[in-house]
């Protein structure tokens, strides 16, 4: 399927192969016992071998005509539903939850097990579109997995109307908790240490996956910025009502909205002139 041969497939096999492990309890070793299949954690060749491992996780979804990702051990499966249309809205869902079952079958048989209470089901949808949309529940494995209204994506939160109001809500308290208490400590740190507690709690928070946040509201967009404001009075130790642009000038800091564009022409641009990271293993 990889294309491995001769050497390169003994060099894997080597690999994988002969694992042992045991046990010490208070200095006391328990007998060595092989493995019969395992993948070292933090190895280098480990999501190498774990998505070689899950590649047939992609052709079942082809083959069910599901649109899908896959990270590490994150799956995510993708279908399009017509409110309107009863016949297709009934066999899109059963189409996906055939999906499923069959992923669900050949991870069992690769000893592996699909996470039921980290499973979740999202209806994405307008406003217009939620109101008369029946969010029915999928069959997977012996559980019933119910529709949810938020959830978690690889870190980024979404809700069911994809206007990430509730990505903001948990990014701008989690910011706000640490610049509570980095206000409170800023008096026995270095202007240094002050920075890098900043950047590192509360810049790293507002900064991550913003490019997501494209055309949000400008009530949330309003929200990041009086983070982004606070943290600038912080490490400046300016005042409150201080006029923030020259501040963030002398930070170098673009405002929200302003640097949200930015990632987005960056990210445009190194996939226009092809430099993007290079792919560590291609299937």
């Amino acid at each position: 399927m990889f294309g491995l041969s001769c050497k390169v497939l003994e060099w894997f096999r080597s690999y994988l192969e002969q694992f042992s492990h045991r046990l010490s309890v208070h200095g006391i070793l328990s007998d060595v016992q092989f493995v019969l299949s395992c993948v070292l954690l933090g190895s280098f060749l480990g999501p190498l071998v774990f998505t070689m491992h899950n590649h047939s996780l992609g052709i079942i979804a082809q083959w069910c005509g599901i649109i899908y990702h896959l990270y590490a051990d994150d799956i995510q499966l993708y279908t399009t539903l017509d409110p309107d249309n009863e016949l297709n809205f009934s066999s899109s869902l059963k189409n996906l939850e055939h999906c499923i079952a069959d992923i669900w079958l050949l991870m069992t048989q690769n000893l592996l097990r699909l996470n039921d209470n980290k499973t979740n089901i999202i209806y994405l949808a307008s406003s217009h579109c939620v109101r008369s949309l029946k969010t029915a529940a999928l069959q997977m494995g012996q559980s019933l997995i119910t529709p949810k209204w938020v959830s978690k994506n690889l870190g980024v939160i979404y809700d069911k109307y994809i206007n990430m109001h509730e990505l903001v809500t948990s990014v701008c308290r989690a910011a706000y908790y640490h610049l509570k208490n980095i206000h409170c400590l800023k008096a026995f740190l270095t202007h240094e240490s002050l920075v890098t507690v900043v950047h590192a709690f509360v810049t790293s928070c507002i900064d991550n996956c913003n490019s997501l946040l494209y055309g949000i509201s400008d009530y949330n967009i309003n929200r990041f910025q009086q983070n982004q404001n606070s943290e600038a009075h912080i490490v400046t130790n300016t005042r409150k009502y201080d006029h923030i642009t020259p501040i963030l000038q002398k930070l170098h800091r673009l405002p929200v909205r302003w640097y949200i564009n930015f990632e987005i022409l960056l990210i445009t641009y190194k996939s226009i002139n092809d430099m993007a990271p290079e792919p560590t293993f291609v299937i």
